[in-house]
């Protein structure tokens, strides 16, 4: 087990996540980068989180983003 990270407002992060069993559920289609875009959009309004850029990839994806607050652990719990 890793050691908790510390969450200190006012930090630049790189988020990773796959998906589940490392199955290809992000295809490269526009339905499926809307939905990724809206969910990102609204975790992002909800915890006033600003994204400086995303990419989606075909089992994972990658943010880098700022959290100003301190909140980003419950911003990646609600995206996800």
């Amino acid at each position: 087990m890793t050691a908790p990270r510390h969450v200190i407002p006012g930090r630049w992060h790189f988020v990773t996540r796959r998906c589940v069993q490392r199955m290809f559920l992000l295809r490269p289609d526009k339905r499926t980068n809307d939905i990724f875009m809206y969910c990102l959009a609204e975790a992002a309004a909800r915890f006033h989180i600003y994204v400086l850029g995303w990419a989606t990839m075909s089992n994972h994806y990658h943010l880098i983003i700022y959290d100003h607050f301190g909140v980003y652990p419950a911003f990646i719990e609600h995206l996800n």
